[in-house]
């Protein structure tokens, strides 16, 4: 006899070795394996007559080398040896199902406990009887279970449903989070070769802005994204907002030329307009009259200047709307520009977050959107 097990079983193995020595057997070989010495398990399978025992790997290893198996767990294994039985093998589980709900994937069933020698030695004497040209797909009924046994399972019936749900849920978990990591890996390994087609496209190495180290076609690329996202006929990317308040701004106007400000325009207006050396003229948060007084004094005075009207679709500090409708009416009145600030509008405000002008459905008489 042999007995095979799993290293963390020595204990176990070395009592039912003497126990058989004190039934008056031969003291039985041990082998005792670890994770991962399958062919060593095969190959003393193979050697054997049959295979009794409660280890899964062991019984499906024991069925797929050819050998006969008594299954010593609860009947709730049973369906995952039918295709052992099906392929000629004599598989024989003295013990049947009692619905305790345990899941068996994890074994340690109550049932196990209530299993009698006598039955186990009863399916080893049925397989031996058994010729090779007939094999069994059976599971018999144990047999000399007291009363006190059958309380046992019925009692701990709903805590090992408790156990099995518990288990399942853990299972779940893990099943779960592997999907989020396959997940994470699939992103990493597409944005790896994001970054390596851009290498081979543009290069690797120290940068700057695309101030000082000018346009590339990834720049080129972004601004194209932008104008078709604002439906504008072309857009240009800064590195910040004060990068773009200050390069287009004195672009557009410059000395002679008149711009006019709501009071509470976003710092990096003002100072780009005083940097563009335009005469400016403020009128008070959102007063329509006031501006409207200041477009008429830019005409009159200024003929031929160009005009350009700058404030904010959302005030960033109050959080409120400027009145974007009415203002280019005005602006259209007097032949006017505006330039509009919609950095706290864009994402949150209009179709697909493209900002307060397209709310309001006037996108297409703002001459500058920022």
């Amino acid at each position: 006899m042999l007995l095979l097990g799993h290293t963390s079983e020595a204990a176990i193995l070395e009592a039912v070795a003497s126990e058989t020595v004190r039934l008056g057997g031969t003291r039985p070989a041990l082998w005792l394996g670890r994770d991962g010495e399958v062919p060593v398990l095969a190959a003393l399978l193979h050697a054997a007559r049959l295979y009794v025992g409660h280890d899964t790997g062991a019984l499906h290893l024991a069925a797929a080398v050819g050998r006969p198996v008594v299954g010593i767990f609860g009947g709730g294994h049973w369906p995952r040896f039918r295709p052992a039985a099906r392929q000629g093998i004599s598989v024989v589980q003295p013990l049947p199902c009692f619905g305790c709900n345990w899941d068996c994937h994890f074994g340690d069933g109550p049932c196990v406990k209530t299993l009698a020698p006598a039955d186990v030695r009863r399916a080893v004497e049925q397989l031996l009887a058994t010729p090779a040209e007939a094999p069994l797909n059976t599971v018999a009924e144990a047999r000399n279970l007291p009363a006190e046994a059958l309380a046992l399972i019925a009692a701990s019936a709903p805590r090992f449903a408790d156990l099995h749900q518990d288990r399942l849920d853990r299972q779940h978990k893990i099943e779960e989070l592997k999907r989020e990591t396959d997940s994470k890996d699939t992103e990493i390994a597409a944005l790896k070769t994001a970054a390596m087609t851009e290498w081979e496209r543009s290069g690797f190495g120290s940068g700057a802005s695309r101030l000082i180290s000018g346009t590339l076609a990834a720049h080129e690329e972004l601004d194209s994204a932008i104008a078709e996202f604002k439906q504008t006929p072309a857009a240009l990317s800064f590195s910040s907002g004060y990068a773009a308040a200050m390069g287009a701004i004195p672009a557009i106007c410059g000395p002679g030329d008149v711009i006019i400000l709501d009071k509470l325009s976003h710092a990096c207006l003002v100072d780009a307009a005083r940097l563009s050396g335009a005469l400016l003229r403020v009128f008070p948060h959102n007063d329509l009259c006031k501006l409207e007084s200041h477009l008429k004094w830019a005409v009159a005075k200024h003929p031929g200047a160009k005009i350009l009207v700058i404030a904010e679709s959302i005030y960033s500090m109050d959080g409120d709307r400027a009145p974007l409708r009415e203002m280019v009416e005005l602006k259209e009145r007097h032949g006017a520009w505006i330039y509009l600030d919609e950095a706290h509008a864009v994402g949150v405000i209009g179709r697909q977050g493209r900002g307060l002008a397209d709310e309001e459905g006037i996108a297409d008489h703002i001459e500058i959107q920022m």
